[in-house]
């Protein structure tokens, strides 16, 4: 749509520092988007105890390789918040982590489409 091709370039180390990502990533981009997860818990809803959900946030840069500056920046909080389908402890555990897994990928889905919309105007 905007004449931008996606080269997507998966670090196997996380850069220290934006001169070390543009040194990884200036060959085949202009642009990076350095996404990084800020917090992801479980915990359980104050009104009820022993019913629990998940809370995700990211952070999101993107960064102009050339002049090696952040050209905007964005955040994205997830809050299951499904207080009668809320799953208890066990549940949330059972099954090598099942549910939690589920709220998770919820929780990632959510702050794709969020981000999007805050920093490519989608």
């Amino acid at each position: 749509r905007y004449g931008t091709k996606t080269v997507e370039t998966i670090l196997t180390q996380e850069p220290g520092n934006i001169a070390e990502l543009t040194a990884i990533a200036r060959p085949h981009a202009e642009y990076a988007l350095d996404v990084r997860t800020h917090g992801a818990a479980m915990v359980f809803y104050l009104s009820s105890p022993s019913k629990y959900r998940v809370v995700f946030t990211i952070f999101a840069k993107l960064l102009d390789l050339k002049t090696q500056e952040t050209v905007l920046w964005a955040t994205c909080s997830y809050f299951a918040d499904d207080l009668p389908n809320a799953a208890n402890y066990d549940e949330m555990l059972a099954d090598n982590s099942k549910r939690l897994k589920q709220d998770l990928a919820a929780g990632v889905q959510y702050c794709t489409q969020d981000l999007k919309k805050k920093i490519f105007i989608i």
